[in-house]
Formats: structure tokens, C-alpha cells, sequence
């Protein structure tokens, strides 16, 4: 058995250390000696948009809470590559030209990047019912499938649309490398739930795929 000594102090040891701990930040965490006991408060996500090309801060709060600095357009596109992100001009042409998205006018839409399942943070999913319309913009893997799948759960196939190169045949066999057995049977699982995206899974799996949206210059 322990002896508690100096009960006054026991009890501050175990409200900083212990499992009553206050956990709500990471800075409160921080106090106990592991700041990773707890999850970071917000998140951030990068924002552009034609008329307003220099990236901006949102900061995003769980239940979809949100600081921007300037008014939100009606339309979101989702973007995972940074390298697009950053030269909207040259996204705007690949989206005008070159994909399945080639009707729309990139006024009154808002360029965020999503990279990787960062984009799939319940926050920043709760955060995008926002907007009226999302598109997003993956990396042709199973990694943008996932993203995809998880979009579609937590807005409605209704609100998410994918774009993918109009070539995306050619672009897969061209670029693609194989994918091992066991993706491809994720990715037919996911595409199994997710019908809205079985064509795209489809030609994934049977072109020799595995490639990430590098854009290259015969598509851009």
C-alpha cells in the first residue's frame, strides 16, 4: 500500500498527472509531460481564390467553427498538390481544359489544399458544408480514393463531385505503375460503397495506376 503523506499535494499531482487530467488542449496536455495526450484545439486550411490569389488562414473549429479572413465563395475545389495550388493559372487551365470539370467558371469558387487525410479531419469535413458544391481535385491512389470515400460520408455524395484528367485512361497507362493485389481490393471495397466513384475505381485498377496528380505538361 501507498501512503499519502501530504493529501493537498496528492491531489494537485493527480489532477496534473493523473486520469482526471485536463486534457481540452495540447497546452494543457503539455502539463502532464506528453502534450500528444490531447488533440490540437483547431486546424488550419489554406484558401485562395482567382481574385484573391494569395493563400490565406482558415482556422477551422471542431463542429465546423471557422475564422476566415474574408467572405467564403459559394463553391469549394479541393486540391491535394501543392505545386497546382500554388500556380493558379496553371490549375485553372488544367481544370478548363484538360478535366472532367470543364464547364465551370472559376469565379465564385474557393481553392483550398487538402493534402492527404489532413482534408479528412472531422473539423475540416464539418467545415465544408460551407459550401453549396465541393470538388476535389485527388491524387489517382488509393490514398485520394480514401480521402474521397470519407468526403462523401460526411457531406453526401450530392455535395462531392471528383475531377480527374479527361485522358484518364491514357494518363494511367502513360504515367501509372502497377498496384499491388491487396489496393486493388480496398479500392474495389470502396468503390463497392461509394458507386459515384466505382468508374473512376474501375479504370484505376485496370490501367496500371498508382500515380499521384504530377500533371504532366502534355495534360497541363
Amino acid at each position: 500500500p501507498i501512503e499519502v503523506l501530504h493529501a493537498e499535494n496528492f491531489d494537485v499531482l493527480c489532477s496534473m498527472y493523473g486520469a482526471d487530467a485536463d486534457l481540452s488542449d495540447r497546452v494543457r496536455a503539455a502539463k502532464t509531460g506528453n502534450s500528444h495526450r490531447a488533440g490540437v484545439s483547431a486546424s488550419i486550411l489554406d484558401l485562395s481564390s482567382k481574385a484573391h490569389p494569395h493563400p490565406v488562414n482558415v482556422i477551422v473549429r471542431a463542429g465546423g467553427e471557422f475564422e476566415s479572413p474574408r467572405a467564403l465563395s459559394p463553391h469549394a475545389l479541393i486540391v491535394e498538390n501543392l505545386e497546382l495550388f500554388l500556380d493558379l493559372e496553371r490549375l485553372e487551365r488544367f481544370i478548363t481544359t484538360r478535366s472532367t470539370l470543364a464547364n465551370i467558371s472559376f469565379q465564385g469558387i474557393d481553392i483550398l489544399f487538402g493534402a492527404g487525410a489532413s482534408i479528412c479531419k472531422e473539423e475540416k469535413l464539418d467545415f465544408l458544408r460551407q459550401y453549396t458544391s465541393t470538388f476535389w481535385m485527388p491524387d489517382i491512389d488509393l490514398g485520394g480514393m480514401k480521402i474521397i470515400a470519407s468526403a462523401v460520408d460526411r457531406l453526401g455524395a450530392d455535395r462531392v463531385s471528383v475531377v480527374v484528367p479527361n485522358a484518364l485512361k491514357d494518363w494511367l497507362m502513360r504515367y501509372g505503375t502497377k498496384l499491388p493485389e491487396e489496393q486493388k481490393e480496398v479500392l474495389w471495397a470502396i468503390s463497392g460503397r461509394h458507386p459515384d466513384i466505382a468508374q473512376i475505381v474501375s479504370v484505376t485498377v485496370s490501367y496500371t495506376h498508382l500515380r499521384a496528380h504530377e500533371t504532366p505538361e502534355h495534360l497541363v
